[in-house]
């Protein structure tokens, strides 16, 4: 419980000599039982100390030593009345109020444990094993810097020590101070190369640096050093995660929950996976095993509540986003599925409600992982402030019950447009209502393997009512400038032609199977708008009139196939198109999506 940190072998030969001089000295006698409490001889140390306390329990030093022996035999109350009443003697007690400090630490209340090892700290900077106790502190009330200056002082003190090198380089790097942390760990791992978590803390912040190949070879340092490493197995997970190989991700994360079964993150990590893989049951049971372990967990009922709004629960998934959102005031994912469940259940204040606090997301780091969102958020803004406008003028957003029948609009953000709006169909008026599938892409339908996406269309159209008529709003993120047939055919060197041709076909030939399996006829495809997103285009001058080339061919395919079986096509090209290949603007609300306006006079671009 003494926190001054110097070599045992010397205080042991001073304490010898001390001992052969006067071995009745309180002093010496003091300094006896903490140098035995150093080396875990409780009993030996107890028996000091409490005849140093009987001989006289008025000495403020006797009550603080006895009260440290104390502590270690699990007598916390008398100890903590011991360390109380030398500070009312002495309050400027530094080892007194450490002691307070780890009780108080002990049984939970970590404000006044905090402010016990501030203070004691603030008397006595150099008791060094304070710190790290204190930045944990910090860190937990996410107080990352006032961590990290923790730490920082204290390596001033013992700028070689490994143990204060780790724990300030995970601090610097979750406050995404990656380079620093990287710097840092890299001397650490010269200090020790033989310790396996160094190389693992420098490997974890050489992957959130991007330093992919890098992060590899910490890694493999540090299981040639101890191959039982259950947290390699989860970051490599995650690296697997982030480079969209699914199937290798959960073969890591097995392997890390064989050997830390229990461990939060990596089971959460699972859940979200196999989520991800379509295999919704085991991830709800992981995440409900997760729940069990901790039923504060947000990251586990954020998981939960995609799952329910994968099966279209959205009262189930808006109860697990709430849930998320009351344990983390800052979990912007999940104020952002609120947002877009709200709207799909026409509860318009509510959406605007949880929008507010979905925002902050667009000040996140310029990451892959938070793109979809950002991306998600700011089409909401765009989104409720068009709706805002119709409600100035008296639309009644909000209300559920109509005469009208309805069509269903199965996709990603553009079903969200026409959600809500009227839809005249051979004349006849219908209500739009999205079943949303957040990111799908005719890719994901066209493959001949089996893909999550094609379970959840499936799972959509066994809910519909029988003859509903559906409006099909998937493949604009297909013709993105970043991703989808453009950014492969750049990669790989590919014909787009071929590419469009495969993707199309087979995107809609999906269709024509799996619809055989139900009772809707009536289908409608949606076409591809004229890209409104001007300022990416004039960056790429020399591609421009290729890449506006191919978005009009994958409407002339997507067009010719659909009118080939039988079905309707929406020509939103010719509506957004202008003489130079882009859009107008008169239907768009923002880079990609159209205003929903546009579908209540759509019947004009409908082609069968």
């Amino acid at each position: 419980m003494f926190y001054l940190k110097k070599q045992d072998a010397p205080a042991w030969a001073a304490l010898n000599q001390a001992l052969a001089i006067n071995p009745s000295s309180a002093l010496v006698q003091r300094n006896h039982a903490r140098l035995l409490l150093k080396q875990q001889k409780i009993t030996d140390a107890l028996k000091i100390a409490q005849s140093l306390y009987e001989a006289n329990s008025q000495e403020p030093e006797n009550k603080v030593v006895f009260a440290a022996t104390l502590v270690v035999n699990q007598q916390d109350e008398q100890a903590k009345i011991l360390c109380e009443s030398a500070l009312q003697q002495r309050p400027q007690y530094a080892e007194a109020l450490a002691i307070l400090g780890q009780l108080h630490l002990k049984a939970g209340d970590k404000v006044a444990a905090l402010s016990f090892l501030e203070q004691a700290l603030k008397i006595k900077p150099h008791l060094v094993q304070l710190y790290l106790v204190t930045a944990n502190l910090y860190n937990e009330n996410k107080n990352l810097p006032a961590a990290i200056a923790t730490l920082q002082k204290v390596l001033t003190y013992e700028p070689n020590e490994v143990g204060y090198q780790m724990a300030l380089g995970e601090f610097l790097r979750l406050n995404h101070q990656t380079e620093e942390a990287i710097a840092l760990l890299q001397k650490t791992v010269q200090l020790a190369p033989d310790n396996a978590d160094a190389w693992v803390n420098l490997g974890t912040a050489l992957q959130q640096n991007g330093e992919l190949q890098n992060a590899k070879e910490a890694y493999d340092k540090a299981l040639a050093i101890n191959p039982a490493q259950g947290e390699i197995f989860s970051n490599l997970g995650v690296m697997a995660k982030d480079e969209g190989n699914w199937e290798l991700a959960l073969e890591y994360f097995d392997k890390a929950l064989i050997l830390l079964p229990t461990r939060l993150p990596i089971m959460v990590n699972k859940a979200a996976t196999l989520n991800h893989l379509g295999r919704d049951e085991e991830a709800e049971k992981m995440a409900h095993a997760a729940l069990k372990i901790d039923s504060l967990c947000e990251n586990a009922h954020t998981i939960l509540g995609g799952i329910f709004q994968n099966r279209n629960c959205l009262h189930k998934a808006n109860a697990h986003y709430l849930k998320a959102l009351e344990l983390e005031a800052d979990n912007e994912e999940a104020a952002l599925a609120l947002t877009v469940n709200h709207y799909l259940l026409l509860d318009y204040s509510q959406a605007i409600h949880y929008l507010k606090q979905a925002l902050p997301i667009l000040n996140k780091p310029a990451l892959k992982k938070f793109k979809s969102s950002k991306t998600y958020a700011t089409y909401m803004v765009f989104l409720l402030n068009w709706w805002e406008n119709e409600i100035k003028q008296g639309l009644d957003f909000n209300a559920k019950n109509t005469e009208l029948p309805f069509l269903a609009v199965v996709g990603e953000s553009h079903s969200l447009a026409v959600h809500r709006t009227d839809f005249a169909l051979q004349e006849m008026p219908y209500r739009c209502q999205a079943h949303w599938i957040g990111g799908i892409k005719m890719w994901h339908l066209a493959q001949a393997k089996s893909h999550p996406m094609k379970q959840r269309v499936r799972q959509v159209l066994s809910d519909l009512p029988a003859n509903s008529p559906i409006l099909f709003t998937i493949g604009e993120i297909d013709c993105r400038l970043d991703e989808g047939i453009w950014s492969t055919a750049k990669k790989q060197a590919a014909d787009y032609q071929t590419l469009i041709e495969k993707t199309v076909t087979g995107y809609l030939d999906w269709l024509e199977e799996t619809l055989k399996k139900t009772s809707q006829q009536q289908i409608i495809i949606q076409g591809i708008p004229a890209p409104n997103y001007h300022k990416e285009l004039e960056m790429s001058d020399e591609n421009v009139p290729e890449f506006l080339a191919m978005i009009n061919e994958v409407n002339q395919q997507l067009k010719y196939y659909t009118l080939q079986k039988g079905w309707q096509f929406l020509d939103v090209y010719a509506a957004t198109v202008a003489e130079n290949g882009k859009s107008h603007g008169q239907w768009h609300l923002d880079s990609h999506h159209l205003k929903p306006a546009f579908y209540r006079q759509a019947q004009n671009w409908l082609s069968h």
